[in-house]
């Protein structure tokens, strides 16, 4: 009873500031209207260019891969990790969410236990390897080598989060390869791939236009809010910018915190993908330390 009462009280306070929060934006957006078209048009015109042609292909054919019953059975013919070798790299490739939106589909179909897609979630969302080698290292930082070490670095955290959540997540005896459930499902259709995957995309950019333009609002306002880890903390790809443009000493290692930690815009992203079906403690756990991983290597070795 008293447990009720403190998940009441939080989820009360939780709408009160959601609440209050939404009346300073829509405040805010009444007498900065012009700014905000402006950024809406920059936010939208950056998801045409960067994110919907480097995500919504993957985001098709993978939905079309993992709903295929082949695809776990090529999961348990991999001799070690299978499952969790197949799931990194599509994240890796792919980007955020589709690690997710894999982990909740396999799920679904019956092919993960609810502690398996659990685990898996907590590595398989990363940013895609064309965003980091592209957009950061050869756009902002003008050298695709600082992209490919900050990759390289992406999956060495990821690696290491799998390795250790195995052991927090699972007994000793179920640490083994998850070879998911023998269990027979009819593949999805063409057409359904494609209409879910649109409308994932367009949930995707609908949160990238919304962090980015509130976080652009409040610089204008607040000047303390420019700082690249500030402003990365709620949505990633443009603390990453500010970290190039401010470049110095610590440009690397603010770029691989803010990679590690991926801003409150993906992890929305996470949430509308899982849709409150799994756990999303295990996953928060992991960005962090994902995060203090990649600040730490950064540190030591770029």
């Amino acid at each position: 009873m008293h447990l009720n009462k403190k998940k009441f009280a939080f989820h009360d306070a939780s709408e009160k500031m959601l609440f209050a929060v939404s009346l300073a934006v829509t405040a805010l957006l009444f007498v900065r209207s012009r700014e905000a078209e402006k950024f809406v048009f920059d936010y939208l015109g950056f998801c045409a260019r960067r994110i919907v042609p480097s995500l919504f292909l993957f985001l098709v054919f993978s939905d079309l891969v993992c709903s295929s019953p082949l695809f776990m059975r090529i999961c348990r013919r991999i001799p070690f990790y299978g499952t969790e070798i197949s799931l990194l790299i599509l994240g890796a490739l792919g980007g955020f969410p589709l690690g997710a939106r894999v982990c909740t589909a396999l799920y679904d179909q019956g092919k993960l236990r609810k502690q398996e897609a659990e685990y898996l979630l907590c590595f398989s969302n990363n940013a895609s390897a064309s965003f980091v080698v592209g957009f950061v290292g050869q756009n902002l930082f003008s050298c695709k080598m600082i992209g490919v070490k900050l990759l390289a670095l992406q999956l060495f955290s990821a690696i290491c989060c799998a390795a250790v959540f195995k052991l927090v997540l699972f007994p000793r005896g179920e640490r083994g390869s998850i070879k998911g459930a023998e269990r027979t499902v009819k593949a999805k259709s063409f057409v359904k791939a494609v209409t879910d995957s649109g409308m994932t995309m367009l949930g995707i950019c609908s949160f990238i236009v919304v962090f980015g333009v509130v976080g652009a609002l409040a610089v204008e306002i607040f000047p303390w809010f420019s700082s690249p880890l500030l402003r990365g903390f709620f949505e990633f790809s443009s603390g990453i910018s500010l970290c190039a443009e401010r470049g110095g000493v610590g440009a690397l290692r603010d770029c691989a915190l803010l990679l590690g930690w991926s801003g409150l815009c993906v992890h929305c992203q996470v949430v509308s993908a899982v849709e409150s079906k799994l756990s999303l403690k295990p996953y928060f756990l992991s960005k962090i330390f994902q995060c203090a991983v990649m600040g730490l290597g950064a540190s030591l070795f770029l």
